[in-house]
C-alpha cells in the first residue's frame, strides 16, 4: 500500500513542495485513490510521504552533482581537442552509416540472386534459351547438309559416273 501511495505521489510530484510538511500536502493528495485506500493507517501515509520526499531530494542532489561534474569536465577540456574529437566522432559515425548501407545493399542483392537461383527462375530460363539456340543451329546445319547432298547427287547423276566415287556408307569429311 505504501508503495502504491509513493507511486501516486510521483505522478503528483510537480504539485508537491518537497520542503512542505505532511500536513500542508494533505489537501493536494487527499483525492488520490491510494491515499483513500490507506484511510485507517495515517502512520503508513506519513511513512510513504517521508520516503517519497527523501527520494525526491536524493534525485535533486544527484542531478545537481551531475551538472557540476559535467561543467568541471568541460572546463578541463581544451577547445581545440574537443572539436577534433567531435570531428573524429562524426567521421566515424558517417563511415559506420556508409558501411551499414553498403552491407545492407550487398545482403539485399545477394539475397535476390540467391532467391532467383534457389527458385531456378533465372538459370533455368537461360539454360532453356541456350538449348533452343543450339537446337536451331543443329537443325539449320542438318538442313544445309541435306541440301548439299541433294545438290551433289543431282550434279553427280547429270555429269555421269565419277572416277572417284565415294561409298555411300562412308562418312563425309567433318561428319564424325
Amino acid at each position: 500500500m505504501q508503495d502504491d501511495l509513493r507511486h501516486a505521489l510521483k505522478r503528483k510530484a510537480h504539485k508537491i513542495d518537497i520542503d512542505a510538511p505532511y500536513e500542508e500536502v494533505i489537501p493536494i493528495i487527499q483525492d488520490l485513490p491510494e491515499f483513500k485506500a490507506m484511510e485507517n493507517d495515517d502512520e503508513a501515509r506519513r511513512v510513504a510521504f517521508s520516503k517519497f520526499v527523501k527520494r525526491q531530494k536524493e534525485k535533486l542532489r544527484e542531478a545537481h552533482s551531475d551538472d557540476e561534474s559535467a561543467e568541471s569536465n568541460r572546463k578541463r577540456k581544451e577547445p581545440y581537442g574537443s572539436r577534433m574529437r567531435e570531428r573524429e566522432r562524426d567521421r566515424d559515425r558517417d563511415h559506420e552509416r556508409e558501411d551499414k548501407y553498403r552491407s545492407h545493399n550487398r545482403e539485399r542483392d545477394y539475397g535476390k540472386r540467391r532467391d532467383d537461383r534457389k527458385n531456378g527462375r533465372r538459370d533455368d530460363e537461360r539454360e532453356r534459351e541456350r538449348e533452343r539456340d543450339k537446337e536451331k543451329e543443329r537443325s539449320k546445319r542438318r538442313d544445309e547438309d541435306i541440301e548439299m547432298r541433294d545438290k551433289d547427287k543431282d550434279s553427280a547423276s547429270q555429269s555421269g559416273p565419277s572416277p572417284t566415287k565415294a561409298r555411300a556408307d562412308s562418312p563425309e569429311e567433318g561428319e564424325i
